[in-house]
Parts: structure tokens; C-alpha cells; sequence
């Protein structure tokens, strides 16, 4: 099993943007590989 972790600043009136983009960009890359189990943010 592999995690990875990944710290990032975000401003805090960007926080919701920021959690919006991850979903729309990196949650629906990840989920086409098969083994992917999940991630949070």
C-alpha cells in the first residue's frame, strides 16, 4: 500500500476554492486508476 501526503498553505478565503478544484481536477483523475481507494482532503 502506498499513502502519500501532501501539505499545502492555502489562504483561508480560499480554502473552499481550493477543496472544489481538488475534487474537480485530482479526485476524478485518481478514481480512473483502478486500484485508487480514496483520498481526503
Amino acid at each position: 500500500m502506498v499513502i502519500e501526503l501532501l501539505k499545502f498553505k492555502v489562504a483561508p478565503n480560499l480554502c473552499e476554492d481550493f477543496i472544489q478544484k481538488d475534487a474537480q481536477i485530482w479526485t476524478t483523475v485518481l478514481a480512473e486508476y483502478p486500484r485508487f481507494l480514496g483520498k481526503d482532503v
